[in-house]
């Protein structure tokens, strides 16, 4: 399933990208760079070249790259509109 990341909280959204960028084996310990990888992130979002998706089979979220969640669209028959 598709999230629409402007319907989550700054903290929430904030929260999912950190978790992503810890899985992403990004190094937390330096907060300058965390808090741009953040934005960077969220300028993906903005421009729609990443999207949020959540898994109910294995009740977790990913974001990833739009191009690889069109290739693995597969997995639901929903339709996004970009």
């Amino acid at each position: 399933m598709f999230i629409d990341h402007k319907l989550l909280s700054e903290d929430a959204l904030n929260g999912l990208i950190k978790d992503y960028l810890t899985r992403c084996d990004f190094d937390s310990s330096d907060f300058q760079d965390q808090n741009t990888q953040v934005e960077r992130v969220v300028n993906a979002l903005n421009r729609k070249e990443m999207v949020i998706t959540w898994s109910e089979l294995h009740q977790s979220f990913n974001i990833q790259d739009k191009q690889s969640f069109d290739e693995n669209a597969y997995e639901s028959d929903e339709s996004i509109d970009y």
